[in-house]
């Protein structure tokens, strides 16, 4: 009616609203790009770029992905696990693929737009042990029922964490993770010479409360204490100990680990925890994770010290417990706690209510 009424044709005045700022019609960009990308939707042109793009979307969608290692709570970037070198690799798959479905492949500015803003995905590179199930489930070695099983328990894993830190908010009860870091050799120096000299280890074991994101982390070095059991159980039965001191309406504990024998999963730890859980009237949980996902909140605590000493020269083990304790600033600095032989305890001789803890014994 309006065009009719005022005898114009609709190229005209299509014009007139993409040409606004000599016309001095008032529209923003934003609004611009909209009916710009409208009107060549409905092209021959748009129709044949949008079949290219879902054909793209879905060659996409079929390749393996990963999620986020460390900070899949806070990302949804997927990582493609194929065996690709650069973008410029992934894009010459891709080109062969649309030759053989006889489909126009588009511009790899394009691509790389779809892969990364609208996929949220990026090339994997891998920096961490693989999970032996699903590596031999990619080479043909599981079948897809037995991954399939693999893949739910993961998911009933995951799901089950996420239950146990929506009741940590709750204050139903308090949740840690606890790992070991990578160790780290002293001196570290940038001397050729000092590569074939002998070092010292140094071993960090860190507890990392998820709910208030506290981390302690209990360093010493191989003169000051070993890797036995009652090593590990002291750390944390000490830190257990605080806990309840500093909130006495503490009294159920969930603690989350890997399967590691000699540092979680022997039977020196849960009966150190028994008689812990009978000496303060509390309740302690201790869950094992899938091994090879066993990613964890205190990993971030072990990425942030490894980003911090790298390519910094370390003389002495009281030189890197300074670096852990500068690692983070918000929302606090790292606890560190330099331990020595004087503070460990050994659990190993105690009475044990348990002779071992493997299921349907005794």
């Amino acid at each position: 009616m309006f065009l009719s009424t005022l005898g114009l044709n609709e190229k005209m005045v299509r014009n007139w609203v993409n040409f606004n700022d000599f016309h001095g019609t008032n529209i923003s960009p934003e609004e611009q790009n909209k009916i710009t990308t409208e009107r060549k939707a409905f092209t021959n042109e748009g129709v044949l770029f949008q079949k290219r793009l879902n054909f793209l979307e879905k060659w996409l969608h079929d390749i393996p992905k990963l999620e986020s290692l460390y900070r899949r709570q806070y990302t949804k970037k997927l990582y493609l696990r194929s065996d690709f070198k650069s973008y410029k690799h992934v894009y010459e798959v891709y080109s062969k693929d649309c030759e053989t479905n006889e489909v126009v492949h588009v511009s790899f500015p394009t691509f790389m737009a779809v892969l990364k803003k609208k996929q949220n995905s990026c090339i994997f590179k891998p920096k961490n042990d693989m999970c032996d199930t699903c590596t031999s489930y990619e080479s043909k070695n599981l079948t897809q029922d037995q991954y399939d099983i693999h893949r739910k328990d993961i998911q009933d894993m995951r799901n089950e964490k996420l239950i146990d830190i929506e009741n940590a908010k709750s204050g139903l009860h308090l949740l840690l993770c606890i790992d070991m870091q990578a160790v780290k050799l002293i001196p570290q120096t940038n001397a050729n010479a000092t590569y074939y000299k002998m070092k010292l280890q140094v071993h960090n074991f860190t507890i990392y409360n998820v709910i208030s994101h506290e981390s302690d982390n209990f360093v010493w070095d191989e003169t000051d204490g070993t890797l036995v059991a009652s090593t590990f159980a002291t750390c944390i039965i000490k830190y257990i100990k605080n806990s309840i001191k500093k909130s006495p309406n503490i009294h159920h504990i969930i603690i989350c680990s890997d399967g590691c024998f000699f540092q979680n999963r022997n039977v020196i730890l849960p009966n150190a925890i028994l008689s812990l859980c009978v000496q303060e009237n509390i309740t302690v949980e201790h869950k094992y994770l899938i091994v090879g996902h066993t990613q964890m909140e205190c990993d971030s605590t072990h990425s942030l010290i490894q980003r911090k000493i790298n390519k910094r020269q370390i003389n002495l083990p009281s030189e890197l417990s300074g670096l852990i304790r500068e690692s983070r600033k918000d929302p606090f600095p790292l606890k560190v706690h330099h331990v020595d032989y004087k503070y460990f305890l050994d659990y190993e001789s105690i009475p044990k209510r348990y002779v071992s803890i493997r299921p349907g014994k005794d």
